[in-house]
């Protein structure tokens, strides 16, 4: 039953875009999203569980980001469902974060545990402009 139960909130976020900025100015939240999303550039998302991002919100946005993890390891399954990640610009190059509690399950060796995971603020700032292209495919 735990099983169907996290199954249907998986494929509910799957119907949630992964990542989503809206211009806090407009009031139609399909008008668009920060001067990035206008000009046709990508916005930067913070994964949870995965990298950060070097970029910040833009001033004048905020930015909401969920997701959902799967992990076999050793005969151990964990899933994680939420992931949630509110952040909102103090200035051009700074930011404040809100971890929402994502549930968690783990299944393994006879045991299992699940529940909330803690809540999270945190402070992001950039101390440098990204200058030229940059990546795996860039020297």
């Amino acid at each position: 039953m735990k099983s169907l139960i996290f199954l249907v909130l998986a494929l509910s976020a799957v119907t949630v875009s992964p990542a989503f900025s809206q211009d806090a100015a407009k009031k139609d939240p399909l008008a668009g999203a920060s001067d990035k999303a206008e000009k046709g550039e990508p916005i930067d998302t913070d994964r949870g569980n995965f990298t950060n991002g070097i970029g910040t919100v833009p001033k004048g946005s905020y930015q909401i980001e969920t997701g959902y993890s799967l992990t076999r390891l050793n005969g151990t399954h964990q899933q994680t469902l939420g992931e949630a990640l509110f952040r909102a610009p103090l200035t051009d190059k700074s930011e404040i974060r809100l971890g929402l509690n994502s549930y968690q399950s783990i299944t393994g060796a006879g045991n299992s545990a699940y529940g909330f995971q803690d809540l999270s603020i945190g402070y992001k700032l950039k101390i440098k402009e990204q200058t030229g292209a940059s990546g795996l495919g860039c020297p």
